[in-house]
């Protein structure tokens, strides 16, 4: 096969680190910017971007 196999071994390795730096990030941003971020996701909420669960 010439193509990579995609394990979910690997996909963790790869994704896990993103997903802890989006968390830190995340709360980076939610330390220094409550205000702005709140209005962000109020408004993502009202207009249906952000679908709960």
């Amino acid at each position: 096969m010439t193509h990579l196999t995609f394990s979910p071994a690997v996909g963790v390795a790869v994704t896990e680190p993103l997903h802890i730096a989006l968390v830190l990030g995340g709360y980076v941003l939610l330390t220094r910017l409550r205000v702005p971020v709140l209005v962000l996701v109020t408004g993502f909420a009202a207009t249906g971007w952000l679908v709960p669960g």
